[in-house]
């Protein structure tokens, strides 16, 4: 089992439907400008806010922003929040607590980074 899972990017849960429905794959982000995001397969989408989930691997050198990192690479935030507008982390280890990383521990840090981000769109319209 751990063999399959260190091969495979597990999706936890079973309603493949819902995720089918309400999440678009597309490949790795390759950069942020004028408001669109492009992709490496030509893919382009307009955003307002990005949330890096960071998933399994604690790896960050990939991310070529400069001051999001710090000396160790590893993400300057608090609590997900970086200083960078609209630009959030969610599962990074021991972001709010030890559980931040850990599929049943993300939603209390999920929720404070939608409530930040809820803040900045009223804050924007005014």
């Amino acid at each position: 089992m751990g063999k399959m899972l260190r091969e495979r990017e597990p999706l936890i849960g079973n309603d493949y439907k819902t995720v089918q429905n309400n999440v678009e794959i597309v490949d790795r982000l390759k950069e942020i400008k004028d408001g669109n995001a492009y992709f490496n397969s030509d893919i382009f989408k307009q955003v307002q806010n990005v949330i890096w989930a960071t998933g399994y691997r604690n790896d960050y050198s990939w991310i070529q922003i400069d001051g999001i990192l710090n000396s160790h690479g590893k993400p300057l935030h608090h609590f997900g929040v970086t200083n960078v507008v609209g630009l959030y982390f969610i599962g990074v280890s021991w972001q709010s607590k030890r559980s931040s990383a850990l599929i049943y521990g993300v939603s209390d840090d999920a929720n404070y980074i939608a409530e930040k981000m809820q803040g900045h769109e009223i804050e924007s319209e005014n």
